[in-house]
């Protein structure tokens, strides 16, 4: 939700070998950052590939927050995994044990209410998923918790859809340096 969010991104669509996809570029309006995201798939495979760059081609370090995003249609009997003890809310002000806090199973997406939003700052290990046990259906965001620690899960619970948020930082307010030169990058995967 910044400048950059309604910038538009160069792409170009690429081969190779045994994948195919799209990459997507942008320079960021605030701090000048270079950043890419490639998305493909693998022959033989029905994992999307998400690989993410980021860098700094500035002379000073800058500070900066990116998270990506995926859009799941949910229905009343939908689950909600992710492998933490605790979540806190959007603000991080209050903590909460996961996935059961004071009697209310908060991994089953019929106890959210309007507009819920919760991060685990601190998974121990590097997924996040929503099933629906009724459709038969859902995914598995698989990433690297060294790097693209942060998971948001935000709700909406009159739209039928949740969205999961992937992220460097632990919350949407903590901001990250990046050195002269330096780049980050990770690659997730995201199974149906």
């Amino acid at each position: 939700h910044d400048p950059s969010s309604e910038q538009s991104w160069a792409y170009d669509l690429w081969r190779d070998t045994d994948r195919s996809g799209v990459r997507l570029k942008y320079q960021d309006l605030r701090q000048s950052l270079e950043i890419e995201e490639s998305i493909g798939l693998r022959e033989n495979s029905i994992a999307i590939e998400v690989s993410t760059s980021i860098h700094n081609p500035n002379p000073e370090k800058r500070r900066f927050k990116y998270w990506t995003i995926a859009f799941a249609p949910v229905d009343p009997s939908s689950r909600i995994l992710v492998p933490a003890d605790f979540v806190t809310d959007h603000a991080g002000q209050n903590t909460l044990y996961w996935p059961v806090e004071r009697g209310m199973d908060k991994s089953n997406v019929e106890s959210w209410k309007r507009d819920d939003s919760l991060f685990a700052p601190r998974p121990y290990s590097g997924f996040a998923a929503m099933i629906s046990e009724k459709e038969q259906t859902g995914f598995v965001r698989i990433f690297p918790r060294e790097t693209a620690r942060g998971v948001k899960l935000y709700c909406d619970g009159n739209a039928g859809y949740m969205d999961t948020y992937g992220g460097m930082g632990r919350t949407m307010e903590e901001w990250l340096w990046i050195e002269p030169g330096q780049t980050f990058s990770w690659t997730e995967y995201y199974y149906p």
